[in-house]
């Protein structure tokens, strides 16, 4: 706040010190208020305060806030000047217990009481010393006839009694010393404590207060090391305080210390003033002066310091909004209306800084505000006490380095002192200069739109509320479709301008657009007038929409109508001309269809190509091609089209396949087509006509013949194989026959049984071997003969396994197992038995042949998800990877087994099975760590 010239009041006038202190005291934070508006009573009561030579003190009101004259100040020491305006008992804690209950009761009771040489212990130097007063105390009557206050009389008696009474006292101080410290303690209404020199800081002595205001009981504290009794204390510097007051023997004082204490279990921060005091004692052996502990006195005033806080924030919550507020705010003081604050916006507008502006008359701060009438305007705020408001006031003020003219809304609000007077005047401003060019600009902009309304190539009327419908505006345009003058129009109702259009509902059609709020559209409405004698037709578009005021209010309806007659007739026969034609392309047997813009949009489909996709009308008009035929995108189909739009060159295509889903099924299909490009524009081709032709039964008779001859090789190729395989195949099992046979014959002594039965056991697996090999080439006839079908039926999964694993045991290599587990699902299921068994053995008879001796191989069949799955692995020789893509090819084997004998036919005939089932075979293998085969088969539901 900018400075002021004060006035003193008169009866703070011969005052001295104090009169001086009380004028300039901000009393605004206390119950007193400004003195200004302090009751005469007070006032009366101070003025012989003031100027008396004896020491007096006035406690006013509630509080018993102080107000003293300048002989007080000796009584008071170095408790002056702050004391002025503060609670008595803040400032005199030490004595409150005695001079409390006397000053309570002369407000309480209105009788005067006193005392004569009173010794009191007073702190009025940073320690408690001893004094003797003789006092008096008498009520001060208010204008309400109550007790406002009390008038204390003091004469400081110390000087005269203390050399008579010394002895006497001291010898008695002597004796009741700790009597009168413990009733001190007991008694005073601030925290008193006595530690005990270092190390340990022992607690000698804590009043009750003390206690209280840390939290403990005084039994937990006395005897007890100061920072063992309340740790919280250790981080906040107590120890290094008392141990300085120790050392130099100086009192420390601390106000509104923030001390963090344990109460109640929980961490409280509290705010005291704090002293510590020295303990001093005479050594007798010496009469020095020594230092024997420290004695802390305690004034919780945390109600005063966060009431405090709470003001302070409150004002600072104001100063912010002052300072963020949107709006210009300034306060101007006295006649020379001095700049007291000024925020940041209207330093902005002003194009000052606050260093220019703070505590600077208002005009010479912002001299180019002069000769503007802001100065009578606030000459006239201060005098009549009544607001100014202003509206697009022009300002002469500096942008951009020069003078130009701005424009605000303003109030100037008298600001009023306690004495009732104008001593303040606050401005809250808003720049409007943008918006007012913005208003001129709509007026504007008005013009131009009431121009374009009579220029506008579209009927354009205005109409009322119901029930008239008065034309409020009629353009030229309107005004001819209407066959009607502006005047015969405006400002008559709808129905008696316009007779004929009585009983056609427009009248309905209007009151319901201003009641629904909803705009009504017409398209192509067909409009029969007579003019000239002759009938006429003409055809428009309209559209009633809702008149809005600001309010939301719907006041009248604007009809705005676009003659589209001459559009109307040429489309109409452009639509008898397309008629024709599509009644053409109906009925061709050529599958026609027309696509528009970059997404193909299906303008026509005749029946011939609707057929030729398999897809309804439904399904195609009026859909993109590849949304509606979406099988077509990733096909030839696609490519060519988008080389047509972009070259804009027809493209014939013969025989080309095609894959459509028709009937829910897929299907390859051939066309002949043609593309040809229609309505070349400035942007391209807009469409494309397609004529195509099914040749699908002429080509798959050429491929039909293709085939068959494809066929006849392959067989050839199969025989050719088979009798080298055959020859090769059987020679090496018809040799172990014919030659164990030969031995046989040899061993028919009564020893050879075993020789014998070894013969006849390879005889045996011959048999075998040549057994499969015709399986396996039975298999394969069937097969392309196309004879084999999957027959189903019921069979127990485990149990069938299990007796395929009992039947491989004889095939198997020696001390091989098979390990066999079922993991989940229903065991019992529909299958081919026997084509299943074919699959097993020819797995587990691979397996064994490529896995050495003795090691197992797993067989592993669960059922989910309506499929029957079946895992063979080994730990074998495993498959190259080069090799196994041809895995399932006929007579293919693996270049790492010619040490092992077969035919190449195990896989091929397992997967022609597993084909035949509906099923799907995976595989992974890896070089001398074995093969992991996978097969998945459908389950067949049983039949009803």
């Amino acid at each position: 706040m900018g400075a002021h010239k004060a006035t003193t009041l008169p009866f703070l006038v011969g005052g001295g010190e104090m009169g001086e202190r009380i004028s300039a005291n901000d009393w605004s934070s206390t119950s007193l208020g400004p003195p200004g508006q302090w009751p005469q009573s007070l006032r009366s009561a101070l003025g012989i305060c003031l100027n008396a030579p004896a020491p007096i003190l006035i406690c006013w009101g509630a509080d018993l806030l102080m107000l003293y004259n300048d002989a007080y100040r000796l009584i008071l020491g170095n408790k002056h000047p702050q004391s002025l305006g503060r609670k008595a008992q803040a400032v005199w804690p030490e004595l409150w217990h005695t001079l409390g209950p006397k000053l309570l009761d002369v407000c309480t009771r209105g009788q005067a009481n006193g005392a004569d040489n009173q010794l009191l212990l007073i702190n009025r130097h940073g320690f408690l010393e001893a004094g003797y007063f003789s006092f008096s105390h008498s009520p001060i009557y208010d204008e309400t006839g109550g007790v406002g206050g009390v008038f204390c009389l003091v004469t400081e008696t110390t000087d005269t009694h203390l050399a008579e009474q010394q002895k006497r006292e001291l010898i008695w101080a002597g004796q009741e010393n700790e009597r009168n410290l413990a009733t001190l303690f007991d008694q005073a209404s601030v925290g008193v404590a006595i530690i005990g020199p270092g190390p340990d800081f022992i607690l000698e002595m804590a009043n009750p207060f003390y206690g209280n205001l840390v939290g403990r009981s005084v039994d937990s504290l006395l005897g007890q090391p100061l920072l063992d009794a309340m740790p919280e204390l250790v981080e906040q510097g107590v120890r290094e305080v008392v141990m300085q007051v120790l050392t130099t023997g100086v009192p420390c004082v601390n106000r509104a210390l923030p001390v963090v204490l344990l109460r109640d279990g929980q961490r409280e921060t509290i705010y005291v003033d704090k002293i510590y005091q020295p303990r001093r004692t005479i050594d007798p052996s010496n009469g020095v002066d020594i230092i024997t502990g420290v004695v802390v006195i305690l004034t919780d005033i945390t109600t005063t310091v966060r009431s405090r806080q709470q003001v302070e924030a409150n004002e600072r919550v104001l100063d912010a909004m002052i300072r963020q507020t949107p709006l210009g705010v300034g306060i101007w003081y006295g006649p020379e209306y001095i700049i007291e604050r000024a925020n940041p916006v209207l330093c902005q507008l002003w194009n000052h800084t606050p260093d220019e502006l703070l505590s600077k008359p208002l005009f010479e701060a912002s001299p180019e505000s002069k000769g503007q009438g802001f100065e009578a305007m606030l000459d006239n705020v201060r005098t009549t006490a009544v607001a100014v408001k202003g509206s697009d006031q022009p300002a002469r003020l500096y942008r951009n380095g020069h003078l130009e003219t701005v424009y605000f809304d303003f109030i100037y609000e008298p600001l009023l002192s306690p004495e009732g007077h104008v001593d303040r005047i606050m401005v809250v401003a808003t720049e409007v200069t943008k918006a007012r060019e913005e208003r001129h600009l709509m007026a504007e902009n008005a013009k131009r739109l009431e121009t374009l309304f009579e220029q506008a190539p579209v009927a354009v009327a205005i109409v009322g509320e119901g029930p008239a419908f008065v034309f409020e505006l009629a353009n030229p345009v309107y005004c001819d479709i209407a066959g009607r003058t502006v005047d015969q129009l405006v400002g008559k109702p709808m129905l008696e301008a316009i007779p004929e259009v009585v009983g056609l509902g427009f009248d309905t059609l209007l009151a319901g657009v201003i009641e629904t709020g909803i705009p009504y559209v017409s398209r192509e409405s067909t409009i029969d007038f007579i003019r000239e004698g002759q009938r006429n037709v003409m055809y428009a578009d309209f559209v009633y929409q809702p008149r809005r005021e600001p309010d939301g209010r719907i006041t009248g309806v604007v009809v705005i109508a676009t003659d589209i007659t001459l559009a109307v007739k040429t489309r109409q026969r452009v639509e008898v001309n397309e008629r024709l034609l599509k009644t053409i392309i109906q009925q061709t047997p050529l599958g026609i269809g027309i696509y528009r813009g970059k997404d193909y949009m299906i303008e026509l489909t005749n029946p011939a190509l609707k057929q030729l996709w398999g897809r309804s009308l439904e399904q195609l008009n009026q859909q993109p091609l590849f949304e509606a035929v979406p099988e077509l995108a990733g096909q030839e189909f696609k490519a060519r089209l988008e080389a047509v739009s972009r070259t804009g060159l027809p493209y014939e295509g013969q025989e080309i396949p095609t894959q459509l889903l028709r009937n829910g099924q897929p299907d390859t299909i051939y066309f002949d087509y043609v593309f040809e490009p229609l309505h070349q524009s400035e942007e391209g081709i807009d469409r494309i006509m397609m004529v195509c032709t099914d040749v699908t039964e002429r080509v798959m008779a050429r491929q039909q013949t293709d085939q068959l001859l494809i066929r006849e090789r392959q067989l050839n190729e199969l025989k050719s194989n088979f009798i080298t395989l055959a020859s090769h195949e059987f020679r090496t099992p018809m040799g172990t026959i014919l030659s164990s046979a030969s031995l046989i014959g040899r061993y028919d002594g009564p020893n050879d049984s075993e020789k014998r039965a070894r013969h006849v056991q390879h005889i045996k697996l011959a048999v075998q071997s040549l057994t499969g090999l015709l399986t396996d080439f039975l298999s394969i006839s069937q097969m392309e003969q196309s004879s084999l079908r999957a027959l189903p039926h019921p069979l127990h999964i485990v149990t069938f396994c299990q007796e395929v694993i009992q039947y491989m045991q004889a095939q198997i290599k020696p001390l091989q197992s098979i390990v066999y587990t079922h993991r989940s699902g229903d065991p019992t299921m529909f299958l081919d038995g026997p084509m299943l068994k074919h699959i097993l053995i020819n797995l587990l008879s691979n397996a064994s042949k490529y896995s050495a001796d003795g090691q197992p191989i797993e067989l592993t069949t669960s059922v989910a998800d309506d499929k029957l799955w079946l895992v063979v692995k080994d730990d074998g020789i495993g498959i190259p990877e080069t090799d196994q893509d041809q895995l399932f090819s006929s007579f293919f084997r693996g270049r790492n087994v010619d040490h092992v004998e077969g035919t190449g036919l195990g896989l091929y005939v397992v997967k022609r099975y597993v084909d035949l089932l509906g099923g799907a075979i995976h595989f992974t293998s890896q070089l001398d760590a074995g093969t992991v085969f996978t097969i998945q088969l459908p389950l067949v539901p049983p039949f009803p």
